[in-house]
């Protein structure tokens, strides 16, 4: 039998339990171009997908190798964009460290460059772990929006190189209250209280899975009920339109003969309009009879309904929070445990819904024998469905360790390096290209952005404002992606924000209305933009 993917609760839970099937691979580099879908051995340490043999897939999933995936510019043509730059101090390392999660934090700019300043406050603090592993220590890496989810890479620490995709429904905890002020440390709660490696979370979840079972009838038949409900409210709303429908007809006529001038076309209206006053009568008499009958088949279906949860919170009397955590636990699941490399660059691609994750166990300038591996996943399922290996050697002969990776609308992929050419200094120099299941390529944007901030953590994509974001520690950036494709970015295109708040950034998100979600370190939690980004 398949291990499954754990839910937010205890494996003892396995009625809440997702199963989430998995495929293994690993490839062979050869030619530059290469479609592979056998499996074979690697000259370098490169690991399944999956970290546990029972997650894994029973065939492997395509594979596309490029021996080199750069075409490399001439040293000479690279310049630093002369844009000004924020006041800030680079944060290395000693993190200021947040503990209390009574009241929200406040991450508050103290500078900006082209644009406006912008804020962030708490939104969801997140729990030390979500029952992966007990090594466990709320390291998160990346995080990413996508079908009105939030999706975030727990790390299990530096070195480890490995973790699980967490993803938590937006719509449905909104709905239960998530968004209020009071409500930051719920998850936490939710987690703690459930925790497998506490001999009170034990005991919390064997009292859930007894909830869960014995209410299970009573709660198919409110589900069952609550369809019912919404399908003859439809039907109400149906023929009270039909109703309005004819009454604005016969309104309409009665317009036109008010407005008639001549005699003859007064006469004529005139009898147009009694005709559909007629038929307004026998509409809404027809439809009146119908709408009682179908509001008594609510008022039964209502008291059913009630009667289904009445037993619900019986059954959940001695714990009246399990109601509440069940609906929760609906609103997030955990993948198996995977081989993530550092984890930050988790990405998802609009134009085809699909999440991308690289393994990247090395940074910077790595040896030629290694070959960057990035997954492709299903957002839905978080299935594997394609791996991507390549090389990314310069003009120089150096080969770079991908570390970042985003994608546009069109499919368009961009990464970026914390370094510079021509012998600048203290400049970001970001490259553009495409994944295909033919080729990856790739090509340098010449024009660098000035970087008075410290580690390279992440490079992500607003859809709403279409431009590129840089994440470092207190500061963020962001560019055009037109500007950055064309390689044509101009000082004033160069957007900074700077902060002071100590803090480890590690990646940004935003919603279908361009507010930004920062994902921060350390305690870690999800902050909110006070507006849409630019």
């Amino acid at each position: 039998m398949r291990k499954l993917t754990k839910s937010l609760m205890l494996t003892t839970v396995t009625a809440l339990m997702i199963s989430i099937p998995a495929v293994s691979f690993s490839t062979n580099a050869s030619a530059d171009q290469v479609m592979s879908t056998v499996p074979a051995a690697d000259n370098q340490d490169q690991q399944n997908f999956w970290v546990h043999s029972w997650d894994e897939g029973k065939n492997p999933i395509p594979v596309t190798t490029t021996s080199n995936a750069l075409s490399d510019r001439n040293d000479q043509l690279f310049r630093a964009i002369d844009s000004s730059t924020p006041n800030m101090t680079a944060v290395w390392g000693n993190y200021r460290r947040v503990k209390k999660i009574t009241k929200p934090n406040y991450i508050k700019a103290i500078d900006s460059v082209n644009t406006d300043k912008v804020n962030f406050k708490t939104k969801w603090f997140l729990p030390t772990g979500f029952n992966v592993s007990p090594q466990e220590h709320g390291n998160y890496q990346g995080a990413i929006m996508a079908n009105n989810s939030v999706y975030i890479v727990e790390s299990m620490g530096t070195g480890a190189n490995q973790g699980a995709i967490i993803r938590l429904k937006m719509d449905a905890l909104q709905a239960m209250g998530l968004d209020d002020t009071n409500h930051q440390s719920l998850l936490i709660q939710v987690f703690n209280y459930f925790n497998p490696f506490t001999d009170r979370g034990r005991d919390n979840s064997l009292k859930f899975a007894k909830f869960i079972n014995d209410s299970k009838k009573p709660r198919e038949a409110s589900n069952q009920t609550q369809k019912q409900l919404q399908k003859v409210q439809k039907a109400v709303n149906k023929a009270q339109s039909a109703i309005n429908k004819s009454l604005v007809k016969y309104q309409k006529a009665d317009q036109k003969v008010k407005a008639a001038k001549k005699k003859s076309a007064k006469k004529v209206l005139k009898a147009k309009r009694n005709v559909l006053f007629k038929n307004y009568k026998a509409v809404k008499r027809m439809q009146n009879g119908r709408i009682k009958v179908l509001n008594r088949q609510l008022n039964h279906l209502n008291q059913q309904f009630n009667k289904h949860q009445d037993k619900i919170n019986k059954i959940g009397q001695n714990n009246p929070i399990f109601n509440q955590y069940y609906q929760i636990s609906k609103s997030v699941s955990v993948s198996p445990l995977m081989n993530i490399g550092h984890g930050q660059t988790l990405t998802y691609n609009p134009s085809n819904d699909h999440i991308y994750l690289a393994q990247d166990d090395q940074l910077g300038e790595v040896n030629n024998d290694f070959y960057n591996q990035v997954t492709e996943l299903d957002a839905q399922s978080l299935k594997p469905v394609h791996q991507y290996r390549f090389r990314l050697i310069n003009n120089q002969g150096v080969n770079l360790a991908l570390h970042t990776l985003t994608f546009d609308k069109a499919g368009n992929a961009y990464f970026g390096v914390r370094s510079g050419r021509n012998g600048i200094k203290d400049v970001y120099t970001l490259y553009t290209g495409n994944f295909t299941n033919k080729k990856i390529s790739f090509r340098p944007v010449t024009g660098m952005i000035k970087w008075p901030a410290s580690y390279n953590q992440y490079v992500t994509y607003n859809a709403i404002n279409d431009r590129i974001y840089l994440v470092s520690n207190d500061m963020i950036v962001s560019i055009p992606a037109k500007e950055v494709r064309n390689d044509t970015i101009k000082p004033q295109d160069v957007h900074y924000v700077s902060f002071k708040s100590g803090r480890e950034f590690e990646s940004i998100a935003f919603d279908n209305k361009g507010y930004g979600y920062l994902l921060a370190l350390w305690r870690s939690e999800l902050l909110r933009s006070d507006r849409p980004m630019n």
